[in-house]
């Protein structure tokens, strides 16, 4: 009842209830440009038509003795930063992580995602069965998240080439995109 900074946050969660395909439109993301994070987090956000993470205290961005990861601190996103709630509701998720440094929090903005950091992403976000398959995949010990990737090899989320998985390889937008779309088949 009282306008604020976040009153056009409101206005625009609004829209993005009435109007979801063209408040979240993720056809600049059609393409095979590598994908940075902060495209990611776009993505992420848009795809899912996420509601805006807000804090539900004022104590909320001040507390630097809270346990995990504290959002809306990363020292490399500005509040004022066009993408800041996309890349904060996603790290919120638990979609994409944060890097802590000598307590300090970046995202990386600009980093490329690679080809692990999106099988993790994938595999919160769906819901996969354990296959019996148990794929041979020749690099899996170069993955950080190596039962990750086997499940969703094993469910056919991601293909290998010549039976390598490529965990460092960097993605582009549309192999993410290929990758959510198979979370609803």
């Amino acid at each position: 009842s009282s306008p604020t900074f976040r009153y056009v946050k409101g206005v625009r969660e609004i829209a993005k209830y009435l109007y979801p395909k063209l408040m979240n439109n993720i056809d600049e993301y059609q393409n095979n440009k590598l994908a940075t994070r902060r495209n990611f987090a776009d993505i992420l956000f848009k795809y899912k038509n996420l509601p805006v993470f807000v804090p539900s205290s004022s104590s909320y961005y001040k507390t630097k003795q809270k346990k995990g990861p504290i959002f809306g601190l990363f020292e490399d996103i500005y509040w004022r930063d066009k993408d800041f709630d996309c890349i904060e509701t996603s790290v919120e998720r638990g979609y994409i992580e944060g890097f802590k440094d000598e307590n300090k929090e970046f995202f990386k903005p600009d980093d490329n995602v690679t080809r692990d950091e999106l099988a993790q992403t994938i595999f919160v976000m769906g819901n996969f069965s354990v296959n019996e398959n148990n794929t041979k995949i020749y690099d899996i010990d170069k993955s950080k998240h190596q039962r990750i990737v086997q499940v969703l090899v094993d469910n056919g989320v991601f293909e290998l080439k010549d039976g390598l998985f490529e965990p460092d390889r960097n993605v582009s937008n549309i192999e993410i995109l290929q990758a959510l779309d198979k979370l609803n088949d």
